[in-house]
């Protein structure tokens, strides 16, 4: 907190496996502005949260704008964990403008949320992204074109359904 503003950066190119906590994470939690302009991209991961609990993230995103999370894949994540998520801990209006395309995942408890607590963020994209045999949703975006959900809520008893879903876009 109080660094200022942050421009520009990159995790690339990297592979993962048999992860405990969250893989990749960027994030400017507690400070008011987002970090700008960063891009995730062409990271492998498989095998990941095999704690099963906690924060267990392939790739977590927090309080970042113009940011780019592209042709990212990762599979046999545990369904205790997420596959790509966002949280906008310090101010949702600061996770604005950020693209996630292409990604690949599957076996998370969330395949791709862009969203926190039933608030999604606003003037966020998820395009042409993949997301398999995810537990609890498969895609939650504010604007989603071009993607597929496949065997979303697999494994999970009728009632446990209720109020889930496959994708969900404003």
């Amino acid at each position: 907190t109080g660094t200022g503003r942050v421009t520009g950066g990159v995790i690339a190119w990297n592979t993962f496996y048999r992860t405990g906590h969250n893989t990749i994470q960027v994030n400017a939690v507690g400070d008011p502005n987002p970090i700008e302009g960063f891009d995730v991209a062409y990271n492998t991961g498989f095998e990941l949260g095999i704690t099963n609990s906690g924060e267990c993230g392939f790739i977590e995103t927090d309080v970042m704008s113009e940011g780019l999370v592209q042709f990212n894949r990762a599979w046999k994540i545990s369904r205790g964990c997420s596959g790509v998520v966002a949280n906008a801990y310090s101010d949702p209006a600061a996770f604005v403008d950020n693209l996630y395309r292409g990604n690949y995942i599957q076996g998370a408890n969330y395949g791709i949320a862009l969203a926190n607590t039933g608030v999604i963020y606003p003037g966020n994209s998820a395009v042409h992204n993949y997301v398999a045999e995810s537990a609890l949703f498969g895609l939650h975006a504010y604007n989603a074109v071009g993607n597929v959900v496949r065997a979303w809520s697999l494994g999970i008893d009728e009632e446990e359904r209720s109020g889930l879903y496959g994708m969900s876009a404003l």
